[in-house]
């Protein structure tokens, strides 16, 4: 879990189904509460597009934080 806080999100992989990842973050808490951000798909694509998925994830958390 410290691992995950540092890097600022989790990669979950194989976990609800073979082939299938979840690539998640916690967004900043709101009025609404604690909420998560993911993208879920094949394993293989995420993986490919991490990098992608990742930076989209830090700039709606920026944006919210500034909000």
């Amino acid at each position: 879990m410290n691992e995950v806080r540092a890097r600022g999100y989790a990669f979950s992989r194989n976990t609800i189904s073979q082939g299938i990842g979840i690539i998640g973050a916690a967004l900043p808490k709101g009025p609404f509460g604690d909420v998560r951000r993911r993208r879920g798909g094949p394993r293989a694509d995420l993986e490919e597009n991490r990098d992608e998925i990742v930076a989209e994830l830090e700039a709606l958390i920026a944006r919210l934080d500034h909000s």
